[in-house]
């Protein structure tokens, strides 16, 4: 019965990594395509304020962009409450395991023990939160009709290179895959 049950331990955090990898390819996908967006919408702007393009095209195509963008901050928003999920599944292995009178410290595959995999899994969470609330701040700004060129600019920066996202964090989520057998060395 322990063997069973800790290849189905072992099944659940597979299944988790997969899921948080997979979570972070859609965000990136969604992320270029809220670039993109964010750069028309950005683009549109500065066409109107200079007056090189009417008021009046301007606000219809920058109103299509808005609303583009408030969608993919919900499509942010599901991403990252999967991402919390994920993470909490795993935290809830880490009390399993401890219920059981195991330690979480113990290696699941080869050298990576249970609670590293539910710690790199609450990091994610965070950085992803701190991410979407940067993005859910330049899209309240686009809205409310900011105009400054450099401070477009800086938008559109930030938006791209996602400065909350820790190149540790996933590099974390890497190594999780390989320990779980999901990625080849």
């Amino acid at each position: 019965i322990d063997r069973m049950t800790d290849d189905l331990t072992n099944r659940r955090v597979q299944v988790c990594c997969k899921n948080l990898h997979y979570c972070t390819q859609v965000w990136q996908e969604h992320n270029g395509q809220g670039f993109e967006i964010a750069g028309r919408l950005v683009n549109a702007i500065l066409q109107c304020r200079d007056g090189s393009r009417s008021a009046s095209y301007g606000d219809e195509a920058a109103d299509s962009l808005r609303t583009q963008l408030e969608d993919l901050l919900e499509q942010f928003c599901r991403i990252l409450e999967q991402i919390a999920s994920i993470s909490s599944n795993l935290k809830s292995v880490v009390s399993l395991l401890e219920a059981r009178g195991e330690d979480p410290a113990t290696p699941v595959f080869n050298t990576l023990p249970m609670t590293a995999f539910a710690s790199c899994a609450d990091s994610m969470t965070l950085d992803y939160s701190q991410e979407l609330s940067l993005k859910r701040n330049i899209v309240g700004d686009l809205l409310r009709g900011q105009r400054n060129r450099d401070t477009l600019k800086a938008y559109l920066s930030c938006w791209v290179h996602q400065p909350y996202l820790s190149n540790h964090v996933i590099d974390q989520l890497e190594a999780l895959l390989i320990e779980a057998g999901l990625r080849s060395t």
